[in-house]
């Protein structure tokens, strides 16, 4: 962990405080509507699928594939420049739902459409716990 992690952090908001709090702890959270039954990926106060606000949580497993990915070579924004190259990538969950990450720990050459991924929990500050994912 950083004391000087200069990035933008997430809010933690009643709704979202599960999926932080299971982060922090090294497990993946997701959100379940009660009445539709389907898992959301990123936490909301409603559920985009029945407006329902009854929610449960799950674990997931954590392993997924990647979606889609792009090598930042430039142009990143200011606050990222030093991390410069880096893989933004989409990643889908064994569970259906897909998330939004980085792809770290991997030289890039192993990056792949379709390459099977396991969580990376980076702990940036006290609260707030990242997710990100590395080629298996």
């Amino acid at each position: 962990m950083s004391d000087t992690y200069k990035k933008p952090l997430p809010e933690i908001r009643p709704w979202t405080k599960p999926f932080w709090d299971g982060t922090r702890e090294g497990r993946l959270m997701l959100q379940k509507g009660k009445k539709s039954g389907k898992l959301i990926m990123y936490p909301k106060k409603y559920s985009p699928y029945d407006m329902d606000e009854e929610m449960e949580w799950i674990e997931a497993s954590g392993k997924g594939t990647i979606y889609t990915y792009s090598i930042v070579e430039n142009n990143a924004p200011s606050f990222m420049a030093e991390d410069v190259p880096f893989c933004v990538a989409i990643v889908e969950l064994e569970e259906g739902v897909r998330m939004c990450t980085n792809i770290v720990d991997t030289p890039f050459d192993r990056i792949s459409i379709g390459a099977e991924v396991a969580p990376v929990f980076d702990k940036v500050t006290e609260d707030i716990t990242l997710v990100r994912f590395k080629v298996v």
